[in-house]
């Protein structure tokens, strides 16, 4: 009697992630990266998109990530859920696509559209509150903006924030309070001068 081919895709769709990366290293065996790929494709376009607003350059970040992750699965050290690792990547390679573009860079509307509330005539216009915003922002530190963009973009708890930073809870609140004083000094000179 004839033993029954394995479907392999059927079988990598329903494995862990952890086991799908083990499989990936010792393997090679592209059904079971493709397999993390259909897993998180989606999530890491929406989180690309969410990031740059534009539809063609999350999907070009999008594809840039996962061929990120395949080159460096190696370094996977099981620390973290992979997940959380993979959104780590995504997170630090857009910014830093868009640090390199930063004329074209526009925060979330929903998290900023308070900045400054006045009814003067005078009072800055949307576009250069995006501007304020990223000038203040620029002059914290990069781990500062992170986890800033963090919490109050993503709308991430200090545990969500730790786990992807690979920080203490402690160490996260301690510069997640640091960095809202920064930003209040440096907001509060810009208002004086």
């Amino acid at each position: 009697m004839a033993s029954q081919p394995i479907d392999r895709r059927s079988t990598a769709g329903n494995m862990s992630d952890e086991d799908l990366v083990n499989l990936v290293r010792t393997s090679h065996d592209p059904v079971f990266f493709e397999a993390l790929y259909q897993r998180y494709v989606s999530k890491v376009y929406r989180k690309c998109l969410t990031m740059t607003t534009n539809p063609e350059q999350a999907e070009d970040l999008t594809q840039d990530v996962f061929m990120k992750v395949h080159r460096n699965i190696g370094r996977f050290k099981g620390q973290s859920r992979f997940s959380t690792w993979l959104y780590a990547i995504t997170h630090h390679h857009v910014v830093d696509e868009l640090q390199n573009q930063l004329p074209s860079v526009r925060l979330e509307p929903q998290t900023w559209a308070n900045l400054q509330v006045t009814e003067d005539a005078s009072a800055p216009s949307k576009d250069e509150q995006w501007i304020q915003v990223q000038e203040v922002l620029k002059k914290l530190s990069d781990t500062d903006r992170e986890i800033i963009l963090m919490r109050y973009e993503e709308g991430l708890s200090i545990e969500e924030i730790s786990e992807r930073s690979q920080m203490g809870i402690s160490a996260v609140k301690m510069r997640l309070s640091r960095s809202r004083t920064k930003l209040k000094k440096i907001i509060e000179e810009m208002e004086s001068s």
